[in-house]
């Protein structure tokens, strides 16, 4: 969204945009937003509910990490890598462990942050191989897929309160939203 928000912005102008971010997935946020989106389904029944996307993961590295220690084709040769995790409270920190399993060495971990934003800047930056959603390819051609397939994929749902139905702005909102994201 962030690369993109000039364009709602234009569009919704004289109106302020206010994007707060929360990691914690578990956390209701619905009460003080007029347009949210979250990975789960939020459970108020008085929030009109739609999925938005699916966000698709990859495995993603720098050029000069790969060059300097060789490119992993195998979830086997992995082990042999160094990873850049993104993780705290609410947050689903497993992924990596659903990959290796839970035993693996925790010192394969050479970076761990809550933020998304510096797991992936680590990664360009050749801390190591990171966990990373398929929009990267568009925003940063510092990063690259690393050749291992995941099966990993997330839903992304936008909500709002139903008596804003009307509203031309959040109208715009979520206009703008189903634009830039692909057909589901």
């Amino acid at each position: 969204l962030t690369p993109r928000i000039a364009e709602l912005a234009e569009r919704i102008a004289p109106v302020t945009i206010d994007m707060q971010f929360d990691y914690d997935l578990y956390q209701d946020r619905s009460a003080g937003v007029d347009l949210g989106l979250a990975y789960r389904r939020p459970g108020d029944p008085r929030l009109i509910v739609a999925k938005l996307a699916t966000f698709h993961f990859l495995l993603f590295a720098s050029p000069g990490y790969l060059a300097s220690n060789g490119t992993p084709t195998s979830i086997e040769e992995l082990r042999d890598h160094s990873f850049v995790e993104q993780g705290g409270p609410g947050y689903n920190e497993t992924a990596i462990d659903l990959l290796l399993g839970a035993d693996r060495d925790r010192t394969m971990t050479r970076v761990k942050t809550n933020s998304s934003l510096t797991q992936a800047y680590a990664a360009a930056n050749g801390a190591g191989i990171a966990i990373l959603p398929s929009y990267n390819r568009a925003i940063s051609s510092a990063l690259v897929p690393v050749p291992i397939p995941l099966n990993m994929r997330v839903p992304l749902y936008y909500y709002y309160r139903a008596e804003a139905r009307q509203s031309a702005v959040l109208r715009a909102a979520i206009d703008w939203l189903g634009e830039i994201f692909d057909p589901l």
